[in-house]
């Protein structure tokens, strides 16, 4: 598979609230996408809600199955032995 790189340090156009042109960094675009994906789930319907949770939780757990195998410290909230569900979600551990 190709590598491909992305540079996200390049100025875009987008329109303020006064409707007037302005430059925006497009990694702080990618990082305010990030994050209203990220809030929105909550909002949605709790079967999606419930799956998407579940997904990211076993993503989490994946990675830090991964490090343990690697000999590597469990990054936090990685810890499927350690941490727990509501304790992710709730970022407290």
């Amino acid at each position: 598979m190709p590598e491909i790189e992305i540079s996200v340090n390049l100025p875009i156009k987008a329109v303020g609230a006064s409707g007037a042109n302005v430059l925006i960094n497009a990694c702080v675009s990618l990082q305010i996408a990030l994050k209203c994906a990220d809030i929105s789930n909550p909002c949605r319907p709790w079967s999606v809600c419930k799956k998407w949770s579940q997904r990211v939780c076993d993503e989490f757990f994946k990675q830090g199955d991964s490090e343990r195998e690697l000999s590597l410290p469990v990054s936090s909230l990685c810890d499927r032995f350690k941490d727990t569900i509501p304790k992710i979600q709730t970022g407290t551990h």
